[in-house]
């Protein structure tokens, strides 16, 4: 039991730092990956989920894509908060190719 309490309040802060209430529309929202697959090469597209009837107590009050002026691109690189940590070896092949 004491570990499922742990790992719910882990889910609940990853929550709270990646999903955002807009205050216009009055929703909160998150930018989420879908992987796909597309002739042998692996992509992941991000986009924008809105959740209706969301709990907003405790979520930074940012405005979502919609009702915000920015492009998409510059939305997703902005406000984008589950960045893959790359590895010690991909860093080293980038150091390698300088």
């Amino acid at each position: 039991m004491r570990g499922e309490s742990r790992e719910f309040e882990f889910d609940a802060k990853l929550a709270d730092s990646t999903i955002r209430y807009c205050v216009k529309c009055k929703k909160c929202w998150e930018i989420i990956i879908h992987p796909t697959q597309r002739i042998g090469q692996n992509r992941n597209i991000k986009n924008v989920h809105y959740y209706d009837n969301f709990p907003s107590y405790g979520k930074a009050k940012i405005e979502c894509l919609h009702c915000s002026n920015i492009e998409y691109e510059e939305f997703v690189q902005t406000f984008y908060t589950r960045r893959v940590k790359e590895s010690k070896t991909h860093k080293q092949k980038e150091k390698n190719n300088v």
